[in-house]
């Protein structure tokens, strides 16, 4: 009776560990995704309302809105790895470190592209 209960046990200690691990993937993405919002909200000000107000104005907020968006990549990087680090579980089949990292530096590079065309610099 005492083995099942540590099988049991490590069964649900080792699904935990998964769902831990799954929850920090979907918040990685979720970052991503807010960050894909702010720069399109700060691309979309200054393409689409530069004529209702003073351009600076319109090209300040837009600048900040792709700044703050550009920001949370780095920052969903950061706050993944360090979970990940801190649950290091090899039994799990999880996404490869390097996929994230370029998933990371693509969209933050393509950001970059994108507002340095639309702020035509």
């Amino acid at each position: 009776m005492g083995k099942k209960k540590n099988v049991l046990a490590e069964e649900r200690t080792d699904l935990a560990h998964e769902r831990t691990f799954l929850a920090n993937e979907r918040t990685f993405i979720a970052w991503l995704r807010t960050g894909l919002a702010l720069v399109g909200a700060g691309l979309g000000i200054v393409k689409f309302l530069e004529s209702e107000g003073p351009d600076w104005v319109m090209r300040i907020m837009g600048l900040l809105l792709v700044i703050t968006g550009e920001a949370s990549y780095i920052f969903a990087y950061w706050r993944y790895n360090r979970i990940r680090k801190k649950l290091d579980y090899e039994a799990l089949d999880t996404v490869p470190i390097w996929l994230l990292i370029f998933i990371t530096i693509s969209v933050l590079v393509m950001s970059v592209v994108s507002g340095l065309v639309i702020f035509n610099w």
